[in-house]
């Protein structure tokens, strides 16, 4: 989820945001915020919400980024499942 263009959040809000990274959670899925301005980081913080269980990552094309380095990394990995690439 890129948050670069969201400028404030309240309660109700970042509520939802980490039930929808649950949520994935619970489908085998992994959310990704991006770009969290430092207002909105504040307003996290002083609500007491704990995010050290969410990936983030300071804007979005650092978290897709970081989504192509993981998903080579399974792709290496099953390869090295099979015995190295067939030919």
């Amino acid at each position: 989820m890129d948050l670069t263009g969201v400028d404030t959040v309240d309660t109700a809000t970042a509520a939802h945001l980490l039930g929808l990274i649950s949520a994935l959670r619970l489908l085998g899925a992994e959310g990704i915020i991006t770009g969290i301005r430092p207002t909105v980081a504040q307003t996290v913080v002083s609500l007491g919400l704990d995010l050290s269980r969410v990936t983030t990552c300071a804007n979005l094309r650092e978290g897709l980024r970081l989504c192509i380095r993981r998903m080579h990394a399974q792709d290496s990995g099953r390869e090295r499942g099979r015995g190295g690439l067939a030919g």
